[in-house]
């Protein structure tokens, strides 16, 4: 997870880097509750790490749809085409 990510949007911004490189696959056949957002009154309660976690993102809002991501994906693009000769 990017270190300017101090709160939510980690997982958004790797699921990109990850969509650049084509090296996504498709698990929609596994399903798992997210505990902390599977039902109206949990996401209105948060436990203590889900309120640390709001409260760090909207402290230090960064973008995980527009953060720049091409360094993370030229280096691995250039690990890829090195094991791939």
């Amino acid at each position: 997870m990017y270190e300017q990510m101090l709160g939510l949007g980690g997982d958004s911004s790797i699921y990109r880097v990850y969509e650049a490189l084509g090296r996504i696959v498709d698990l929609s056949e596994i399903v798992y509750d997210h505990h902390g957002h599977s039902s109206v009154e949990r996401v209105m309660t948060p436990d203590r790490t889900a309120a640390e976690m709001r409260a760090k993102s909207w402290a230090n809002p960064v973008d995980p749809f527009t953060f720049d991501i091409s360094r993370e994906v030229e280096l691995l693009k250039k690990h890829i085409e090195e094991k791939n000769k």
